[in-house]
């Protein structure tokens, strides 16, 4: 039985971190991450002995996939505060990116996914109120 070739982009965070653990469960995927740091998804992987390839962003345009999952982005909250235009041009970045392999290879198929700041630091309760300055006030 062939596996399905998934990609995950964004590989440090919480929403990759998930889809590798239940991947790691799984013997019909073949999961490939990548990240703007490679070096800390590799420590991610060894610490919990997880064998997935790492390939670096440069790689993603000229490989195919089965399916994509974009879960990059940047989400510490200071970074935000202090660097607002990276958030922005961080998205476009991985968006051009995806969006040339897709043209590539029109039949993956692609979910784009963010945690935002909804979490807490062990996803048992929301972000704590000290994050409240994210959330727009109608919300």
């Amino acid at each position: 039985m062939a596996k399905d070739n998934v990609f995950v982009l964004g590989g440090t965070g919480f929403v990759a971190k998930g889809i590798i653990a239940a991947a790691s469960e799984k013997s019909d995927i073949e999961l490939i991450i990548s990240s703007r740091s490679p070096e800390k998804v590799q420590a991610f992987l060894t610490e919990h002995k997880y064998q997935f390839e790492v390939i670096t962003l440069k790689e993603v345009e000229h490989r195919q996939f089965d399916i994509i999952f974009n879960g990059a982005g940047v989400c510490d909250p200071k970074v935000i505060k202090d660097n607002p235009e990276l958030l922005f041009k961080s998205h476009e970045d991985v968006d051009s990116l995806i969006l040339r392999n897709l043209e590539k290879y029109p039949k993956t198929l692609f979910f784009n996914i963010s945690s935002g700041a909804v979490y807490g630091a062990d996803f048992t309760e929301p972000a704590p109120k000290k994050l409240s300055y994210l959330i727009p006030e109608r919300l």
